[in-house]
């Protein structure tokens, strides 16, 4: 079981696609055949077809390296979190945006 493992998030960053499993917070964040491949938990056979398909498509990793570097870079920079807290803080308190 795993929430939203980092090492999802850094690889993504570094332009690296995934080959995660089906499990917690993961799908929300990677989407099959997009960013990476979404396997299920358990099956060998699974990362070994993900993992070839990249090695022997690299157009498609390629593909796969820029949407999941943009997809870190707009929903998890340090930007973003600094603006969501400030939004979270503020709305908290009944106050507008600065």
């Amino acid at each position: 079981r795993e929430g939203l493992p980092n090492v999802l998030l850094e690889a993504m960053a570094v332009g690296i696609p995934v080959v995660a499993t089906q499990v917690g917070g993961i799908p929300e964040v990677i989407t099959h055949g997009r960013e990476g491949f979404l396997i299920p938990p358990s099956d060998p056979q699974s990362i070994t077809r993900s993992v070839c398909f990249i090695l022997s498509h690299p157009e498609k990793g390629e593909e796969m390296r820029e949407k999941g570097r943009k997809l870190v870079e707009n929903r998890f920079s340090l930007e973003r979190m600094v603006k969501d807290y400030q939004e979270f803080y503020l709305s908290s308190l009944g106050k507008k945006k600065c």
